[in-house]
């Protein structure tokens, strides 16, 4: 989950922004129709919320003009508190996955170790029959 798109993204929105402001998300994907469609994505999830940037130059509170970023990136988004509990239930199951990884990796270095163990053990029974047969065999040819 963590290379996918969709958690960059809401990762980048937590980082970087707050929760009154829409910044633009740059940086994370090349592929800026890719980057777009997910936004959108995103946003009928509830998960983000976004404004449309328009090309037109935007007039300030003095009356001066404006120039807004290019097209490749329309929107200023920011994360809603939806998004901000999908993120964190993300980060849980990432958490979850990698403890559990780890565990089964030092599971199979115990099961290992105790299939050799079991295999020493067998070896030891199978060579003390073998004594105690010749035993009882040496013993027969004594009588």
């Amino acid at each position: 989950m963590k290379k996918t798109l969709e958690y960059k993204i809401l990762k980048y929105l937590l980082e970087n922004g707050d929760d009154n402001t829409f910044i633009k998300i740059v940086g994370i994907e090349k592929d800026y129709v890719l980057l777009n469609e997910k936004i959108v994505e995103l946003k009928k999830l509830n998960l983000i919320k976004y404004e449309l940037v328009s090309d037109k130059p935007k007039i300030d509170s003095n009356g001066n003009s404006v120039r807004t970023f290019g097209t490749k990136n329309p929107y200023l988004c920011k994360i809603t508190f939806e998004g901000k509990k999908y993120f964190y239930k993300t980060e849980k199951e990432i958490i979850d996955f990698e403890l559990a990884e780890k565990t089964l990796g030092k599971f199979k270095r115990t099961q290992l170790r105790a299939n050799i163990g079991a295999f020493v053990s067998i070896f030891l029974i199978l060579l003390k029959l073998g004594e105690w047969l010749m035993q009882l065999w040496l013993d027969k040819g004594k009588c």
